[in-house]
């Protein structure tokens, strides 16, 4: 009789994070999201090694970048609507602070 372990790969740490303490995975040991990193592979065709060059001194690893591809694949509808939520918050975020510049503007030009 054969006895099975699964291994655990220690490449993924999941932190909470913001008021609301959402649950977002990291690629362990850098300020990557295992979301963005599988978006710039899958989505904007950046090679591993491609991530590897231009995340240096993040202490990334290739082993580190499949096991987040891995993850996302497992996990893709709640990453895709992570990376969506963020995307319009980043928007709201832009669009209040031109509205806010455009007021400052206006204000300034119409002083006396």
């Amino acid at each position: 009789m054969s006895t099975r372990t699964i291994a655990a790969i220690n490449h993924i740490e999941i932190r909470e994070i913001g008021p609301k303490h959402e649950k977002v995975a990291y690629i362990a040991g850098t300020p990557l999201t295992v979301a963005e990193v599988a978006h710039m592979h899958l989505y904007q065709d950046s090679d591993v090694e491609w991530i590897l060059e231009n995340f240096d001194g993040l202490s990334l690893t290739a082993a580190k970048i499949y096991a987040a591809l891995s993850y996302y694949l497992d996990h893709q509808a709640e990453l895709d609507d992570y990376l969506r939520r963020q995307s319009e918050a980043a928007r709201a975020q832009a669009t209040r602070s031109l509205t806010e510049e455009i007021a400052r503007l206006r204000a300034k030009t119409q002083r006396p």
